[in-house]
């Protein structure tokens, strides 16, 4: 069992659990300099490409999420075209199309 030291707390983590913090620290102070630099280097439009980017991963890890959730042969049925406009269903089915194939 875990010492309990003074202020009540138990020291628990194991050597992989900080190694573990250790990396996605460097991972994360890595991606934060990156983009700041090319933020740097670009100008303010790399932040409209981060966003398109974004969005588009987004709907990919919706695609595939609602692929993993209802794993029938008919996932797009009917209550999904009408939630959804016409605009938003055809970016999910080609998405969706896409991953499927890859």
């Amino acid at each position: 069992m875990a010492e309990i030291n003074k202020d009540g707390t138990r020291r628990k983590l194991k050597n992989l659990n900080v190694q573990m913090i250790a990396l996605g620290g460097s991972i994360g102070t890595g991606l934060f300099l990156g983009s700041g630099s090319t933020i740097h280097r670009t100008g303010p439009s790399i932040l409209f490409v981060y966003l398109i980017v974004g969005i588009l991963f987004f709907f990919m890890l919706r695609a595939i999420g609602t692929r993993i959730s209802q794993p029938k042969d008919e996932v797009f049925d009917e209550s999904f075209k009408s939630r959804h406009s016409r605009q938003q269903r055809f970016v999910f089915c080609f998405i969706h199309a896409v991953c499927a194939n890859a």
